[in-house]
């Protein structure tokens, strides 16, 4: 949808990559045990909310597929993965319908 520019005219809105995340499971701040600047940056979430996760260039996740077994957490851009689908019943996460897999291109 276009947006208005300070001229008049219609400007295009910037194509932003994002996934839409449906909220399984509400989420306050105040669970949240960290110092208090981290919990301040934390979003409520309600039950059924849609949620835009990325958008921001950034993505946060957790390696699946080391062969080492080493657990591996971290940010990664978002301009390095693509969707791969859903991710199996095997209690990698809880809700497993909710989440999707992303596989890195390019290495």
């Amino acid at each position: 949808e276009p947006l208005d520019s300070e001229e008049g005219g219609d400007v295009p809105a910037p194509i932003v990559e994002a996934v839409l995340a449906h909220v399984a499971c509400g989420f306050s701040p105040a669970d949240v045990e960290d110092d208090k600047v981290f919990r301040e940056s934390c979003l409520e979430l309600q039950e059924g909310d849609l949620v835009v996760a990325g958008g921001g260039g950034w993505f946060y996740g957790r390696l699946i597929s080391a062969v080492d077994g080493e657990v591996r957490a971290g940010y990664f851009p978002e301009n390095h993965v693509s969707w791969i689908g859903k991710i199996s019943d095997e209690g990698l996460v809880s809700g497993a319908e909710q989440h999707l897999l992303v596989a890195v291109e390019g290495g």
